[in-house]
């Protein structure tokens, strides 16, 4: 009898960025299966961990999704601890697609400019 094998945190962690960051498009599972050339059920087990994503795909996914390669891939500092990303769309479950798809964009743009440590905008000024 074969043994069921859990899924490894950094594989869910990414299935996480990959689908907060797939319904802050508004897209469908089959939509992004269609942009990367496999099925909406290849896109499910990605999104939950339970098939890792290879370099070339998650390029492609990456591409896809108009992002960053860094912003699917947590930075390694909580690798036991959900991600954020996880723990936001728990919290947020109960939201309407709409008001989710909003949150789940300006977390993920909050993430990418913390990872990116990118300097201040223009304009932008914090000793006011």
């Amino acid at each position: 009898m074969p043994r069921l094998k859990k899924a490894d945190e950094l594989d869910v962690q990414i299935g996480a960025a990959i689908k907060a960051r797939r319904m802050g498009l508004g897209w469908s599972q089959a939509e992004l299966a269609g942009r990367i050339d496999v099925t909406y059920q290849q896109v499910q087990k990605y999104e939950s961990g339970t098939n890792r994503v290879s370099a070339a795909v998650l390029a492609k996914i990456s591409s896809a999704l108009g992002c960053e390669l860094a912003a699917l891939v947590p930075s390694g500092e909580r690798v036991d601890a959900p991600s954020d990303l996880q723990a936001l769309y728990s919290a947020a479950s109960e939201l309407p697609p709409e008001k989710l798809r909003i949150l789940l964009d300006v977390a993920l743009t909050f993430r990418q400019a913390l990872s990116s440590k990118a300097a201040p905008r223009a304009g932008y000024n914090r000793a006011k």
